[in-house]
């Protein structure tokens, strides 16, 4: 049996991308099909696990087009239902799938043996999480948005009183990218957290290593290795980016 009008749109995530893929497809003149669909099938504590094509096997190519996408879901209690779709979205976004501190994008050696020292991007530093960073060294690998945030988090910190000291660790050259545009950056609050990162470089609270493409971890004391070139630290911070979760359409 083919894809049918009948078979719903099957929008995977209900973080802000779902809701807009959804309302862009009543734009489109879905509203009846779509409506009755989510009438019955929207469900909380519901994972998608895997999306195949109806009585197709995987490693058929012929003629699978014609199968409708089959998706698999799980409940919070275990149970497992299979929704025929029209067609799929992936909408389920990327914040549970971090890229590892690796280069290429694969992890480094010795780095998952090390995870109880390394925390993923946007740690709550000044919260409930101020133990793990007050009085220690903490290596920040990464030069994306969300290691501004962390970087300042961390030289606020500092500022406290105590033995805290913050190394950022990247793999490029420079890290004046990172900074932004200050007060000519399109975003002026985005520009301002760019300019107060430059000014805790240029005062030394914050201590760059360029050209740091991790090829090892340490676990026992946190030493990352590039190379010949080493930095031990007390925690890592990677803030490294984040990935696609592609599991479910293996």
């Amino acid at each position: 049996m083919g894809i049918t009008a009948q078979s719903p749109v099957v929008v995977v995530g209900s973080g802000p991308v779902g809701p807009a893929a959804a309302a862009r497809l009543l734009e489109r003149g879905l509203e009846r099909l779509v409506l009755e669909e989510i009438a019955l099938r929207i469900r909380t504590g519901v994972r998608a696990t895997a999306v195949s094509r109806k009585g197709v096997d995987v490693m058929r190519a012929l003629g699978r087009g014609a199968h409708p996408p089959l998706v698999r879901t799980v409940t919070g209690g275990g149970e497992v239902h299979d929704v025929e779709a029209r067609p799929a979205i992936d909408a389920s976004g990327t914040w549970g799938c971090a890229n590892p501190l690796g280069r290429s994008g694969l992890s480094a050696s010795g780095e998952t043996e090390a995870t109880d020292r390394v925390t993923g991007p946007l740690p709550d530093v000044l919260g409930s999480e101020h133990s793990r960073f007050a009085g220690r060294h903490t290596v920040v690998v990464g030069a994306g948005h969300s290691v501004v945030n962390t970087l300042l988090s961390l030289v606020q910190l500092a500022a406290g009183g105590g033995d805290t000291r913050i190394t950022w660790a990247v793999r490029g050259t420079s890290v004046h990218r990172v900074y932004g545009g200050g007060e000519a950056y399109g975003l002026p609050a985005r520009g301002a957290l760019g300019t107060r990162l430059k000014e805790a470089v240029e005062s030394g609270s914050v201590t760059p290593v360029h050209e740091f493409a991790i090829t090892g971890v340490t676990a026992t004391c946190i030493r990352l290795r590039a190379g010949t070139r080493t930095l031990d630290a007390d925690t890592v911070v990677a803030a490294t980016g984040l990935r696609p979760d592609l599991d479910m359409l293996r």
